[in-house]
């Protein structure tokens, strides 16, 4: 690509007619900002989803601001666009491979074949807080996102969990940024499995997914750490 604008469109988004040309006009308008993204993701279901997957769904980028956000921050989160739909300076790309020739893990972050692993979008965008410039997401920019039957069972917003919340870990730790501790101690293992218990099955297996996750990039990172 040579564009000084670059736009990630994964195989199951359907842009807006006017996509491209509001991301042009954020892009002049918004010289201080090195990526931005979609803040209107519409679902279009190949079937009805149980009713208990709607908590999920910011899993599957699904989701609607209620106001146009942006920051330079790089811990905050709630301003960085996800993968569809991603808006990126050229020079922040360049700069996102640089990062990926000096540490390993970043390998980790994106999927490959099965493998739900994510992270790289989120790693590209906030490329654009270590250049000085900022993070956003407009509610102009608008996109379907189709999402298949396979999509919404527990067994895949599980996997899907498990390997977010792995993929987290790693990020912030390439990244050199720390993460809250989990409770330490009796009391707090205690406080965990009554909250935990009074979940339901479906949030259950997901919480349990996600701490999979968190353990599995801890084991990872202590490897890395010996290597």
């Amino acid at each position: 690509a040579k564009a000084d604008l670059l736009v990630f469109v994964d195989d199951d988004n359907v842009l807006d007619p006017d996509y491209l040309r509001r991301a042009v006009d954020i892009d002049r308008r918004c010289p201080f900002l090195g990526a931005w993204g979609c803040g209107d993701l519409q679902p279009e279901f190949e079937v009805k989803p149980p009713n208990w997957t709607e908590s999920y769904w910011t899993m599957l980028a699904v989701g609607t601001i209620r106001e146009d956000v942006w920051s330079n921050l790089r811990d905050q989160l709630s301003t960085v666009p996800c993968g569809a739909g991603l808006c990126v300076r050229s020079r922040v790309a360049r700069e996102y491979r640089r990062l990926c020739g000096e540490h390993a893990l970043r390998s980790e972050f994106d999927r490959r074949g099965a493998d739900l692993t994510s992270g790289g979008d989120t790693d590209l965008a906030l490329c654009a807080c270590d250049l000085g410039l900022g993070t956003g997401m407009f509610r102009e920019l608008k996109l379907i996102h189709l999402i298949a039957k396979s999509r919404l069972s527990l067994n895949h917003l599980a996997k899907l969990a498990e390997a977010m919340a792995l993929s987290g870990e790693l990020l912030w730790a390439v990244r050199g940024q720390t993460r809250p501790s989990p409770r330490r101690g009796l009391v707090g293992r205690a406080i965990d499995y009554y909250h935990r218990l009074r979940l339901t099955k479906e949030s259950r297996t997901i919480h349990d997914a996600r701490v999979r996750g968190r353990t599995r990039a801890s084991s990872l990172l202590k490897d890395c750490k010996k290597s």
